[in-house]
């Protein structure tokens, strides 16, 4: 599972850091469903390992945008 992943990713190389997650994908416009599922899938399989998060951001071709947790559904 990916939280296991992360876990053992910044206990090793970053202890008591935090996990910083970009979701990129080709194209232009805001965030979709899929953006936003798979960010919350990503922040729920973080939270339920232990390991906190930075807000998630979503890259395009032509934009950086952040995905706070309340647009993710997850606060």
């Amino acid at each position: 599972e990916f939280g296991h992943f992360a876990r053992h990713l910044v206990e090793d190389l970053v202890p008591g850091g935090r996990l910083a997650i970009l979701r990129s994908r080709p194209g232009t416009g805001g965030p979709d469903v899929d953006d936003l599922g798979w960010a919350r899938a990503l922040v729920g399989a973080c939270r339920r390992a232990g390991i906190p998060t930075e807000v998630v951001h979503l890259a395009t071709d032509v934009d950086l945008l952040p995905l706070p947790l309340d647009v993710l559904g997850a606060a």
